[in-house]
């Protein structure tokens, strides 16, 4: 799937999807679930404008893809005022005047323009005490005539225009050789459909089939930098644990979109390499999201050689061992090894493993690997929450894990 269309999909998918739901369950989250579901994706989208605005140089401001096309800044202009009307209307409020704002605004006008914008949106949102999907609303797209149209579609017409901006807003960077940023924070993971903050297409493949379920993933805690909750295994769908798996990867991966997982990681940063940008983080438990994962190699012709073609007894250097977590609200990555997470995307990522460690997988039995960061081994974190290529290093750490993967 391209970067654009993830983008477009993405937003769209995450209102629709609890629109469209009837199952008790999900209403009883929430006394409001869709209003809620809206005002998150308004952030998420509102977020994805504001860093394209911020990341696209000034001098590039007037480019305009046509002769009958706006230019990037009329662009950003009429993202503002849309985004006032459709709040407006769902919401059923009056947000404030915006007629002093200059009509040919500098970038960092513009920029200041769309968060407040979305600023007074999601004020405006907060207000709205329960969904109604029995009200209709007078709504105009594209400075049609008002038409009477149910609440709900109002909802669907405004996240759907956003993505639409934002994919245009992404072609006019690209089109100027700049990759649009993504938003990787608690909250934006489920929206994106996308665990990870990779940004592109996909390029990577696995001749054998691709990944499979494994039964349990079990961590050697002593002496580690790396450590479980102390609950034992993690197996699939228990605790908060999505999956658990082996193929071209073998790991675990966990995530809760609100609240805390019922199990947890533990990630001890308080040992940087001295010398280098790294300063003492603490010892970090990880309750809302977390991955780990190694890899044998990717070829290069984008082959993933799989861990079913370790004999048994095996142990091989691992060109990527990678562990995911939050950290300060953004997702973080420890890197290990020469293979960069998200190097099976497109888009070029910036992180990277020079001066790191190399980690093994070792195949102990025909269902079972084990994975080893040695005491004593250096990591390069990463903070991912601009995406894979804008990812900025945070320096070097020691760190260790070893864990089991029962197919």
């Amino acid at each position: 799937m391209s970067h654009i269309c993830r983008q477009v999909c993405r937003v769209v998918l995450g209102v629709s999807a609890l629109i469209g739901s009837s199952a008790p369950e999900a209403l009883a989250q929430s006394p409001a679930p869709v209003i809620e579901a809206f005002r998150t994706t308004t952030k998420d989208v509102g977020d994805r404008i504001q860093m394209a605005a911020s990341a696209m140089p000034t001098s590039q401001y007037s480019y305009r893809a046509g002769p009958t096309q706006r230019t990037f800044a009329e662009l950003l202009q009429e993202i503002a005022r849309q985004t006032d009307y459709f709040c407006s209307v769902v919401a059923r409020s009056t947000l404030p005047s915006r007629a002093n704002w200059p009509s040919d605004p500098s970038k960092d006008t513009l920029i200041n323009r769309i968060s407040v914008a979305f600023r007074d949106c999601d004020r405006a949102l907060v207000a709205v005490k329960g969904d109604r999907f029995s009200d209709s609303v007078r709504f105009a797209m594209h400075d049609g005539p008002a038409v009477r149209i149910p609440w709900a579609r109002a909802l669907i017409l405004s996240a759907s225009y956003w993505a639409d901006a934002y994919a245009q807003l992404g072609m006019y960077m690209r089109a100027n050789n700049h990759v649009p940023p993504e938003v990787c924070r608690r909250g934006a993971i489920m929206w994106n459909l996308n665990f990870g903050c990779d940004s592109g297409y996909p390029r990577c493949f696995d001749p054998k089939g691709g990944m499979r379920t494994s039964s349990q993933l079990t961590f050697t805690d002593s002496g580690y930098s790396v450590r479980s909750d102390g609950l034992g295994p993690y197996r699939p769908g228990a605790g908060g644990v999505l999956a658990v798996f082996d193929g071209p990867r073998v790991g675990l991966l966990a995530y809760a979109n609100d609240g805390d997982l019922q199990r947890a990681i533990t990630v001890d940063l308080d040992h940087p390499v001295p010398g280098d940008t790294g300063v003492p983080l603490g010892v970090h438990v990880e309750r809302q999201f977390f991955e780990t994962e190694a890899q044998w190699m990717t070829g290069p012709d984008q082959a993933m050689r799989s861990l079913l073609d370790i004999p048994v007894g095996m142990t091989i250097a691992a060109d990527q061992v990678e562990v995911n977590f939050m950290l300060d609200g953004a997702v973080h990555v420890l890197q290990v090894g020469p293979q960069s997470a998200g190097h099976c995307y497109s888009d070029p990522t910036t992180i990277h493993g020079a001066g790191t460690s190399r980690g093994t997988i070792r195949r102990e039995a025909e269902n079972r690997w084990v994975v080893d960061v040695p005491a004593g081994s250096i990591a390069r974190l990463f903070d991912r929450h601009l995406g894979d290529p804008n990812a900025i290093s945070r320096g070097r750490y020691y760190v260790s894990l070893h864990y089991t993967v029962i197919h």
